[in-house]
């Protein structure tokens, strides 16, 4: 029996794009469907099922492989895929420190669109109509006979060495610049949330995009999804248009004066559930966060406040239902220092892991916090660099400490080759006179004693 255990309309598009994505199980097997709830919404579903073929096609010779889809009854069934997306990976090599393997993945990705790019860029009415007057229409640019605009990071499903792009709703054979491609996968990374683990990197020279085009990128963007909601009045929107004053969460807990603090729950099947967290305060004056994770819980992320704060995380620990406890490895949209202290200069810190051991019963977060209020981001910018200031001395030090090591070896190597010498040459020195000593005591040379005298004279 086929049991729907997911579904999300996308209505605030144009008519000629909305449409309901839906999760099924059926015995035990899940697969996705899309379904136009318009009648242009069926028409564009059709649409992207007619891309399949020639995205497959495509991606011949790349590593790319295409999620297979079937049209039936005017919905597209696709294959439910296990494994984990390019993005998570990406997200573990950085927060695991493996630098390399970040950067391989991302030019491994960035070739294998670019091998994708063979003919060339042929600007069109209806290119500049989906992505503006001012859209890229370098003649130097490359393209693909069909653009899914849509792979990022996100729609990459990644198993050993198999990488499937798993939507490719936004197809098509309209020429687009391959480096626009490129910059939605970058754009779509590279949000806030990820700022301090992105501080040092340069994707745009990671995925050789010219940076100076960035504004030109953004505008072209800002078309496509103008494009896509056209006629169509999104909830999101109307604010602006009810005369009503609007509070985003920071500006409501600004105002109250209040923490706020929540847990956001993201399950295996990526939908969400948020829930407000009760603090309370131990002996010690600290702050402490009791979580439980709802079932099938794969991240979560808690929310100590909704301003730019300093927090000193004192300790992080899961306790399982039999009494054990662990540390759960964690990251945040903050500046690590010494000592467990958080710098958060941008609104909405975070501190979240994906480490949830099975039989997780709760996770309490024990710390302390300080929020440096709405006019204070150049004070926390002063003391990131402080903290910089210090890691770089840090760095230094160790270099000096592991510099005095290797001149250390190499001394007592050379200390100990020449004790090695010396031995030698006393094992030979005294060789040499118990054989001189030997000789004089020998008869011959008692013998041939007036001999020698006589050479003497």
């Amino acid at each position: 029996m086929r049991k729907n255990i997911f579904s999300k309309f996308s209505n605030d598009r144009n008519d000629n794009y909305k449409i309901r994505t839906d999760i099924y199980e059926d015995n035990g097997k899940r697969f996705v469907v899309k379904a136009g709830v318009t009648d242009g919404g069926k028409n564009h579903i059709a649409n992207v099922f007619s891309m399949y073929n020639g995205l497959k096609k495509q991606a011949d010779n790349t590593a790319f492989d295409i999620n297979k889809s079937t049209l039936i009854n005017g919905e597209l069934q696709l294959e439910y895929l296990k494994g984990e997306t390019l993005e998570k990976l990406l997200d573990e090599a950085l927060k695991n420190g493996q630098r390399q393997r970040f950067d391989e993945l991302v030019k491994k990705y960035t070739e294998n669109v670019r091998a994708m790019a063979k003919k060339p860029f042929s600007s069109s009415k209806e290119y500049l109509e989906i992505f503006g007057e001012k859209a890229d229409v370098d003649e130097n640019a490359l393209s693909m006979d069909i653009s899914d605009i849509d792979m990022i990071f996100a729609n990459v499903m990644v198993e050993e060495d198999k990488w499937t792009v798993i939507d490719y709703e936004w197809s098509f054979i309209v020429s687009i610049p391959v480096d626009f491609v490129l910059f939605r996968t970058l754009h779509y990374y590279a949000v806030p949330d990820r700022k301090s683990i992105l501080e040092n990197i340069d994707l745009y020279d990671l995925m050789g995009i010219n940076r100076e085009k960035e504004e030109i990128y953004v505008n072209m963007e800002n078309c496509f999804q103008t494009y896509i909601i056209r006629d169509n009045k999104p909830l999101w929107q109307l604010y602006d248009s009810m005369g009503k004053p609007f509070y985003d969460m920071p500006g409501i807990a600004y105002k109250l004066n209040k923490d706020l603090p929540s847990a956001i729950n993201v399950l295996k099947d990526d939908t969400t559930v948020s829930d407000s967290v009760n603090v309370k305060t131990d002996d010690d004056n600290n702050k402490v966060a009791v979580i439980k994770p709802k079932e099938d819980a794969k991240v979560i992320m808690f929310n100590p406040s909704y301003e730019a704060s300093v927090i000193r995380l004192i300790s992080i620990k899961g306790l399982l239902k039999n009494g054990d406890e662990y540390e759960p490895a964690y990251l945040c949209n903050g500046r690590l220092c010494a000592d467990g202290i958080i710098i958060f200069k941008e609104d909405n810190p975070y501190i979240m892991t994906d480490d949830i051991k099975d039989g997780t019963e709760k996770i309490v977060i024990c710390y302390r916090l300080a929020k440096l209020g709405k006019d204070m981001s150049d004070d926390a910018a002063s003391l990131i660099d402080v903290c910089d200031e210090a890691d770089e001395l840090k760095l230094q030090c160790y270099n000096l400490e592991l510099k005095n090591s290797e001149l250390g070896t190499k001394l007592d190597k050379v200390m100990a080759e020449d004790y090695q010498v010396v031995m030698e040459l006393q094992a030979q020195t005294e060789a040499l006179e118990h054989t001189i000593k030997s000789m004089k005591n020998s008869t011959s040379w008692k013998i041939t004693k007036p001999l020698r005298k006589l050479r003497k004279r």
